[in-house]
């Protein structure tokens, strides 16, 4: 194990290397762990690999918690940066939403498409808040990315995992 300092995106990057190498060595496992027992000739080291297993396990355990820790701290726009990424998803299912809203509400008529319904949440309102939760979303992916290049966390690295050059 090694100290390494390391930033918010290279650990989120880590993450999910060590996440899809978790999913990787598992299906190894399952796929080789039960031979014929007649089967000659070379095999997969399953002990060993299981062993490397259980190290990224606990090498995912220290990188979601210094990423956790990471996220507590004050972005750019000053609020933590967890708050930044709780709200940057709500207000995309929002305007997920908001985008639906009247897509659907259009009635053909004579061979012509055209509101077949009145809006109780007039559609110009809707457009002003689509644009505002825009902006926002901007505002708030500029912050995440800022703090993700500057922020480091030092943690322990097994070398032993290749994980980190």
């Amino acid at each position: 194990m090694v100290n390494k300092e390391l930033t918010l995106q290279t650990l989120i990057n880590l993450k999910a290397t060590a996440e899809r190498l978790i999913e990787n060595s598992f299906k190894s496992i399952v796929s080789n762990n039960a031979v014929l027992k007649k089967q000659k000739g070379d095999r997969l080291d399953i002990k060993s690999e299981y062993e490397k297993l259980r190290k990224l396990y606990s090498q995912l355990q220290i990188i979601k918690m210094a990423i956790f820790t990471a996220n507590k701290k004050k972005n750019s726009i000053g609020i933590p940066n967890q708050q930044a990424i709780f709200e940057k998803s709500d207000l995309e299912r929002e305007l997920s939403m908001l985008n639906t809203m009247f897509s659907q509400k259009l009635h053909n008529r004579d061979g012509k498409q055209e509101d077949a319904y009145d809006f109780i949440i007039p559609k110009t309102e809707i457009e002003d808040r689509i644009v505002e939760i825009e902006e926002r979303i901007k505002e708030l992916k500029q912050a995440l990315t800022e703090f993700n290049q500057v922020t480091t966390m030092k943690i322990k690295i097994d070398t032993s995992l290749d994980l980190v050059k």
